[in-house]
């Protein structure tokens, strides 16, 4: 797959005029409502497509070396996946990732380094190929997030 695609909008001149037109208020609100339904076929889609680990990793917190304590809160990647709505007066974005997990993720999309663990982290002089599962998520899910979006601005419209 190429880690490229693109999507096409039409109608924009619509939305312009809409969000021209309407009520700041307004505008915030159904913005906001437009980006959470547009996230959530990529959010599920990149649910669908992240890999599962064999064994699942949540457990008890781990004391460290210095005192601290590390504890592992999901037992897949796939459980940590969110969508993160911001909306402004200015507009607005959907943010869909896996929080403090999202290094992981990259990791296996993009592929990583052999290093040692701690306290030296040598270099091992291999490299763990990435396995892309973001992209492709993103690139099929994409239609169907502009779909909704367009849907919950055509239902403030006929409301």
């Amino acid at each position: 797959m190429a880690d490229e695609f693109k999507i096409t909008i039409s109608g924009m001149d619509e939305i312009v005029r809409f969000f021209d037109e309407e009520p700041k208020e307004m505008r915030t609100k159904v913005l906001g409502k437009a980006l959470q339904a547009a996230a959530e076929p990529i959010k599920t889609a990149v649910r669908a497509e992240t890999p599962e680990s064999e064994i699942p990793r949540a457990g008890e917190p781990v004391l460290q070396e210095g005192g601290t304590y590390t504890v592992q809160l999901y037992d897949h990647l796939k459980d940590a996946v969110v969508a993160v709505v911001g909306v402004t007066d200015q507009g607005g974005n959907a943010s869909i990732g896996f929080g403090s997990m999202g290094f992981i993720a990259r990791f296996l999309e993009y592929g990583h380094r052999i290093i040692g663990h701690a306290p030296r982290h040598v270099d091992k002089g291999g490299f763990v190929a990435g396995k892309p599962f973001m992209r492709p998520a993103l690139a099929n899910s994409s239609e169907a997030a502009v779909d909704a979006f367009a849907e919950v601005i055509e239902g403030f419209y006929t409301e």
